[in-house]
């Protein structure tokens, strides 16, 4: 296995255990975005290796969306993979 496919299977490894993480988040239909929650969905980038800096942009990307408001799942999940592909592509 050359490191190419090495570093996508790291991705996809970690792509799955982020959605498994904010999956477990949102205990029924719709969750209320508020300082819990938010403490919550920081936890999962820090848990799959992104670091520090990836979970506080997420985490501000999804408080300055969301905040105070009800939610769905794929909602929130649409908002990180598009902050993850905006950070990955330029990042600070």
């Amino acid at each position: 296995m050359n490191s190419l496919d090495k570093f996508k299977q790291s991705l996809t490894k970690t792509t799955n255990l982020l959605k498994t993480d904010i999956r477990d988040i949102f205990k029924s239909e719709g969750r209320l975005v508020e300082d819990e929650f938010l403490g919550e969905l920081y936890n999962a980038p820090i848990k799959t290796d992104m670091g520090v800096q990836v979970a506080d942009e997420t985490v501000e990307e999804i408080r300055s969306i969301y905040y105070g408001r009800i939610t769905e799942m794929s909602d929130v999940l649409k908002t990180v993979k598009s902050k993850l592909k905006e950070l990955m592509t330029h990042p600070k």
